[in-house]
């Protein structure tokens, strides 16, 4: 699967941005669960509390 290939970027920097992912309904699960899986590969358990971890730059943003 390309998951890996997906989440493997630096704080997922691409160069169009996207804040979502479209994929066939018949591998919905897998896909999520392997994204899950990577971002905690990369991130740990809490990606949040992680500081390579991309973070929104202002309220603009949100």
């Amino acid at each position: 699967m390309y998951c890996r290939a997906i989440f493997i970027c630096k704080n997922f920097q691409t160069c169009v941005a996207p804040d979502y992912i479209l994929c066939e309904k018949t591998v919905k699960d897998e896909f999520v669960s392997e994204a899950v899986k990577h971002i905690k590969i990369q991130y740990g358990e809490n990606p949040l509390e992680n500081r390579d971890y991309g973070k929104i730059i202002n309220k603009k943003h949100t």
